[in-house]
């Protein structure tokens, strides 16, 4: 069995992974260790862990997407608020401050382009 651990929360996660598996992991963290650190197995790791919790993380729960964050941008100029720091590191709070701020975004550029018109 592996172990993550985050110090953070003090929370754990055990792995069960195949026993031959898990062995050929110990030797190759002997290696790496062998080496000073200097192998390319924490950056692997970190790489197929991103990709993995990208997976199993809560679609609400991941960054903001580069749409969302530059919606956010102009309804923040436009009715001169601040974009939570929530919302900036969340896409399910990003969704609710757009959705939330969306109407009268909506209400500011249409009067935003009567008065253009007008000139």
């Amino acid at each position: 069995m592996l172990r993550i651990h985050d110090p953070e929360t003090d929370a754990s996660l055990e792995l069960h992974i195949p026993w031959m598996l898990e062995e050929a992991f110990r030797v190759q963290m002997g290696r790496h260790l062998d080496a000073g650190g200097q192998s390319r197995l924490l950056w692997e790791i970190a790489g197929w862990f991103t990709v993995a919790v990208y997976q199993l993380v809560d679609r609400d729960l991941l960054p903001p997407t580069e749409r969302q964050r530059a919606l956010a941008a102009r309804i923040s100029t436009a009715l001169d608020i601040d974009v939570p720091t929530e919302a900036n590191t969340f896409r399910g709070s990003m969704s609710d401050f757009i959705r939330y701020h969306l109407p009268a975004f909506q209400a500011f550029r249409a009067t935003e382009e009567g008065c253009s018109k007008r000139s």
